[in-house]
């Protein structure tokens, strides 16, 4: 796998989620996924995606992150004001990103 950003600022709160793991509860294990798994699973249709694809949910904003191979993405949800060298990035449609381009959030 292709690494696709590195962070650069780490924000009030991001990680990586899939759509969760159900099943295993009687482990203690909880079944997790995204907050908002609507847009999650909306994101994975647009980009085509298999439904158990990872994302990064982000939660307030304020990351800023590295582009480091061309990729294309689609930011659902919330809209953070995401921003790709300046130009405001629209929510809900897939995107083109360039290596060496910086992604940030510049609000919650």
């Amino acid at each position: 796998m292709i690494p696709l950003f590195k962070v650069k600022k780490a924000g009030v709160y991001g990680s990586i989620q899939d759509r969760g793991r159900g099943g295993y509860q009687r482990f203690g294990v909880p079944v997790s996924g995204p907050m908002d798994l609507k847009s999650y699973q909306l994101g994975q249709y647009i980009l085509g995606n298999k439904q158990n694809s990872p994302s990064l949910e982000l939660f307030l904003g304020g990351q800023e992150l590295e582009v480091l191979s061309d990729h294309r993405i689609v930011l659902t949800g919330a809209d953070l004001g995401a921003v790709v060298e300046g130009i405001p990035i629209p929510v809900w449609k897939s995107i083109r990103i360039y290596r060496g381009q910086v992604l940030r959030f510049t609000k919650a």
